[in-house]
């Protein structure tokens, strides 16, 4: 009896070992987009802002066992870090035709429609993306994915700016008609300019569905994406993770997408 016991002790001591060698340390970087992440007075560049996606990372790490420490970046340096690597992990990132091969992919997260807001109490009214062809407007951040999606449709109404916010401040001044945004981080854009979101009304006109990933760098062994895949699956499926959701007012009906394969380079 003595025996099995420190056979078994023996064991589990080996086991807990061998996840250890397994763990990973990972470069995590991240960009600032409420509500993923938040705008907190306390974060800078370099420090973890609160959020859905970094809480999100957070229980992932938990449940893989690999460690890591985040720092925040502009998005365009964040992507061309996840490429060039070593050991990078970056979220979140919309998985597109143009970097799926840079990339190595797991998710998605959630599933965020991207729609036309207007002003409130604007006479603007569409009801499809045929509609929108006609307005004089459509304010867009200079290729992001929303403005590469309607210039690639042929639209020639488009409204150039560098930034989403100055986007929304266009549509209520009047000098754009409309403009596209995510409405899982609709409210969290407009109340980070000190507005209000009764002061927008989001039309009926959908442009796409936007599911973000967690990107890897091209070096990070097919184990890792494996067992990353398998961990956001889990708590996917969990009891954890519509109340989270919930949290940041998102409706778990429309934000939790479809499984999807992950295969190891994307």
């Amino acid at each position: 009896m003595w025996g099995w016991r420190v056979f078994r002790v023996v064991l589990l001591v080996g086991l807990l070992c061998a996840r250890a060698a397994m763990a990973a340390e990972l470069r995590i970087l991240s960009h600032r987009l409420p509500p993923f992440t938040s705008e907190a007075a306390a974060a800078g560049e370099g420090a973890a802002p609160p959020g859905l996606a970094v809480e999100i990372i957070s229980r992932l790490l938990t449940r893989t066992g690999d460690t890591g420490t985040l720092t925040v970046e502009p998005f365009p340096r964040m992507l061309q870090d996840i490429q060039a690597g070593p050991m990078t992990m970056g979220f979140i990132v919309a998985r597109t035709p143009p970097r799926e091969r840079l990339m190595q992919w797991v998710g998605p997260l959630v599933v965020n429609g991207v729609y036309l807001y207007k002003k409130a109490g604007s006479p603007v009214a569409i009801a499809t993306l045929e509609d929108a062809r006609r307005l004089e407007g459509i304010g867009v951040t200079r290729e992001d994915a929303d403005h590469r999606f309607l210039r690639e449709q042929g639209f020639t109404n488009l409204q150039i700016s560098e930034s989403q916010q100055l986007d929304l401040r266009r549509v209520l001044l009047g000098r754009v008609d409309v403009t596209p945004i995510g409405e899982m981080a609709f409210a969290a854009a407009v109340s980070a300019l000190g507005l209000r979101p009764g002061d927008f009304e989001r039309t009926p006109v959908k442009l796409f569905d936007s599911e973000v990933y967690i990107a890897f760098s091209p070096d990070v062994p097919a184990r890792i994406i494996a067992s990353w895949s398998a961990a956001l699956q889990a708590f996917k499926s969990s009891d954890e993770f519509k109340p989270l959701l919930a949290r940041y007012g998102i409706d778990a009906t429309t934000a939790i997408p479809a499984p999807m394969s992950n295969a190891p380079g994307g």
